[in-house]
């Protein structure tokens, strides 16, 4: 049976199909005729382009960690914010069993701080408009810095998620159509190559084509598998 190469796949790495890519550009180079030498261009030709998508990647990438350091760096924010403001309501109303101290806290405070940015903003949706209405000026301000805290966390939060967006939308149209253009290119040369071993008088023009690709990148193909025979039939 022919040979066949195998299909990539955009769970490949980018460095597996970037060694995909010079296996086939060397071999095809290292055959040394015309022929060959100019499918070699083409794999030359799909390494730049590859060059570009893993920059393009880095670059997303890059640009969603550091949307992850902002959301740590506002969590850690809120959390001090929160913490102002448990401080104030305590020295402003006596301690933590005071109605007015309860309005805000009804957990304690480390139940709060530890929860995840988004649930602790949802968590505090409400507070710094009724801060702002409290007597106590220390607990006014400690609301105007929790305000400030949460303007950011929200802000944090939308970069994070524009961030994700952005690079799915990179995998969904770069990458997937890289690989879909690199499979193409391959089967493409594959096809070729199987032409020229035939005009070469190669004894297996298949088998021959599958060599310009890297061992485990193509298979052989599967003889197909007989059917049982079917079981005797009881009598009755």
């Amino acid at each position: 049976m022919a040979a066949a190469i195998a299909t990539l796949r955009t769970s490949d790495s980018l460095d597996t199909l970037w060694e995909e890519l010079v296996f086939t550009e060397a071999k095809l180079i290292g055959d040394n005729t015309a022929e060959t030498k100019k499918l070699a261009k083409l794999f030359s030709d799909m390494l730049k382009r590859w060059a570009k998508v893993r920059d393009d990647r880095y670059g997303h990438w890059r640009i969603e960690v550091v949307a992850d350091a902002g959301v740590d760096t506002a969590d850690q924010n809120l959390d001090e914010a929160t913490s102002g403001v448990d401080d104030a309501l305590q020295h402003a109303t006596g301690g933590t069993s005071n109605s007015r101290y309860k309005r805000y806290f009804k957990v304690a405070l480390s139940l709060i701080t530890k929860l995840g940015l988004q649930s602790q903003l949802l968590k505090l949706a409400g507070w710094v408009e009724s801060l702002a209405s409290e007597p106590e000026k220390e607990v006014r301000d400690a609301g105007k810095q929790l305000a400030t805290a949460m303007k950011a966390g929200d802000e944090a939060i939308t970069a994070r998620t524009k961030a994700i967006g952005g690079r799915a939308d990179h995998f969904a149209r770069e990458l997937t159509s890289f690989v879909d253009d690199l499979n193409a290119l391959r089967e493409g040369t594959f096809g070729q190559l199987i032409a020229i071993g035939q005009k070469r008088k190669k004894r297996s023009p298949s088998a021959w084509a599958a060599r310009f690709f890297r061992k485990g990148s193509h298979t052989a193909a599967v003889e197909p598998t007989p059917a049982p025979a079917p079981e005797p039939v009881a009598k009755a």
